[in-house]
């Protein structure tokens, strides 16, 4: 699977979807069933939740600004739902940063990014509870980037 993006006009882009079989070698562009789906964006963090089947995405760059809501589009329903945090703080709206999914602790892990400055802060968005955490890494951490890639 694989989630794309379309260039529309100078700053305009939009979600874009496919799935891809491997004994077809084809791609299918998966249209969302219905209700509200995310403003079109660029440079979000995305994860694939194995355990739901679904992606995840976090933050991005819209005409309006940076985000920082999180995102699931369910693949066995083809429909998009915002995971609203429940309570506490969130990390700062931001776009580039580093998304990874945490399997056996049914989290998304976030790291970087840039916004209203150079993030280099390590949150983590738990499935089951829709709370935010921040951690605290001992030092020395790397220094503050962006655009930068993770796996897990």
């Amino acid at each position: 699977m694989k989630m794309g993006r379309a260039r529309i006009h100078a700053a305009v882009f939009c979600f874009a979807i496919f799935s891809s079989s491997a004994v077809a070698q084809d791609w299918l562009k998966l249209t969302p069933a219905s209700g509200e789906a995310p403003t079109p964006r660029r440079n979000a963090a995305a994860i694939y939740d194995s355990l739901d089947h679904r992606m995840i995405i976090f933050g991005g760059r819209t005409n309006a600004g940076d985000r920082n809501e999180v995102w699931a589009f369910d693949f066995s329903s083809n429909t998009w739902e915002e995971l609203t945090p429940a309570t506490g703080d969130a990390p700062a709206p931001r776009f580039t940063a580093n998304g990874i999914y945490d399997a056996a602790n049914h989290r998304m892990l976030i790291w970087s990014g840039q916004g209203a400055s150079f993030f280099n802060d390590v949150w983590a968005f738990d499935f089951t509870s829709n709370a935010w955490s921040q951690f605290t890494p001992a030092d020395p951490k790397p220094n503050i980037r962006y655009g930068t890639v993770a796996i897990s």
